[in-house]
């Protein structure tokens, strides 16, 4: 018969005493406190969300200068379309991954956007497409 050395609550207390000073040890050496005087200003966003819909995705894509989401009812502004140019992929890349677990999972998504914007440079006219300025998955 094999003897028990250590008993399961000293095991226990040993683990979480491992875990305190690796805790203490990361609060000293790895988050190291910003000096505010050195820090930068946060950027002012340039545009703020000024309306928002909520919209059941039936289609989206991904083109060389932009990515886009068709709802299945338009906005009270009659528009089917929402996109996003693809000059900031990494938002782009985002935007596109969102409207995409919505639609694979049959959940509807927030868009927000700016009514009076103008994305005709990627592709986006006003008459049948918003730009998009954030995303939500809704639950």
């Amino acid at each position: 018969m094999i003897k028990q050395v250590f008993s399961p609550r000293l095991v226990q207390a040993a683990l979480y005493a491992a875990l305190g000073l690796f805790v203490l040890w990361a609060a000293i050496f790895i988050v190291r406190p910003v000096d505010s005087a050195s820090a930068a200003p946060a950027p002012a966003q340039s545009l703020a969300p000024q309306a928002y819909f909520t919209c059941t995705p039936i289609g989206s894509a991904a083109f060389s200068n932009r990515i886009h989401v068709q709802c299945s009812t338009a906005a009270l502004t009659g528009v089917y379309w929402f996109a996003a140019p693809n000059s900031d992929s990494a938002t782009a890349s985002r935007y596109l991954s969102i409207i995409t677990s919505a639609m694979i999972a049959g959940r509807n998504i927030t868009i927000w956007y700016e009514p009076t914007a103008n994305g005709t440079a990627w592709n986006c006219p006003p008459s049948n497409c918003l730009p998009i300025l954030g995303v939500q998955l809704m639950p």
